[in-house]
């Protein structure tokens, strides 16, 4: 589970974990795409959806927005979906989902807005997660797990 915290226009996600002291996993600039002279040179364009696309998900585009990371997802040795949905469903709740990309170095990424998700791609690894909101009552099973380890 991550924590996502705001400060001005940055977006900062930390990983939520009894193991790691606020690890932070991503960051964003969700500084404004326009400015008084039009769209800043450095902005993301939105992603355009196919028609198909559009309707499944309720948008024709995707926001998007630069990001950096010093972290990367480990997720070597998995075979199929359902075992990176296993590996992940039970690392993010602080068994090392991430590790560090390398001293000091900052990996370069989009977070993607898409409705009521996140999700955050690491450019250079071409990897993306996807984030919701957990519903109340498993955000509580989870800080309780948290704090009974502790």
């Amino acid at each position: 589970m991550i924590n996502i915290t705001y400060s001005g226009d940055m977006l900062y996600a930390y990983e939520v974990s009894h193991t790691q002291s606020r690890r932070e996993i991503f960051r964003a600039d969700l500084c404004p795409k326009y400015d008084q002279h039009g769209i800043r040179e450095d902005a993301l364009l939105p992603i355009e959806l196919t028609p198909a696309t559009s309707t499944a998900w309720g948008t024709a585009s995707l926001e998007r927005f630069h990001g950096v990371s010093s972290v990367v997802p480990c997720y070597s040795g998995i075979k199929s979906n359902g075992d990176l949905f296993h590996k992940f469903k039970n690392t993010f709740r602080g068994s090392g989902a991430f590790s560090k990309s390398g001293e000091g170095k900052e990996v370069k990424g989009q977070l993607i807005v898409i409705g009521d998700y996140i999700s955050f791609l690491w450019t250079e690894q071409k990897t993306q997660i996807m984030f919701s909101r957990p519903s109340e009552k498993l955000a509580l099973k989870i800080l309780r797990e948290t704090v009974s380890v502790e």
